[in-house]
């Protein structure tokens, strides 16, 4: 859960701003929330760049000199911003009864692979790649499907 207080917003682990960036390449991105990936417990900047949402690690926004942010900004809402085309948002049943509500999916910016965006029972936001999201799990020797 991250909270905001001025234009700096707090994340478990982490201290960043939302707003525009002026990217190494020259685009500007609009950062617009934090979250964790499922793999690495790393937190990740959701940003809009060219319309579409993407994932990178907050410590580059935060630590590259080459990143400039050129304006403050509120958060926003990342369930209007993900793709919905490659994963249908709505509620999804881990196979350990857990319910989460995914957003759709983001691309990771350092590899353009795709990331589901999803909300834990617990309200924190995850990314997990979208290949893992529905792999099979076998517990003695019943097989399940991670999410369905």
């Amino acid at each position: 859960m991250s909270f905001q207080i001025n234009d700096l917003t707090l994340v478990p682990g982490s201290k960043v701003y939302f707003g525009k960036y002026i990217l190494p390449d020259g685009q500007i991105a609009i950062a617009c929330d934090t979250g964790t990936h499922s793999e690495t417990d790393v937190d990740y900047m959701a940003f809009l760049l060219n319309g579409q949402l993407y994932i990178h690690p907050t410590k580059d926004f935060q630590d590259q000199h080459d990143i400039q942010r050129i304006e403050t900004g509120p958060m926003q809402n990342l369930k209007d911003l993900a793709n919905q085309d490659n994963l249908a948002p709505g509620k999804y049943m881990h196979y350990k009864n857990k319910v989460y509500e995914v957003y759709g999916t983001a691309i990771n910016y350092s590899d353009n692979t795709l990331y589901v965006v999803y909300l834990c029972p617990n309200n924190d936001l995850w990314f997990r790649p979208l290949d893992m999201w529905f792999d099979p799990i076998v517990i003695n020797t019943k097989r399940f499907v991670k999410m369905d």
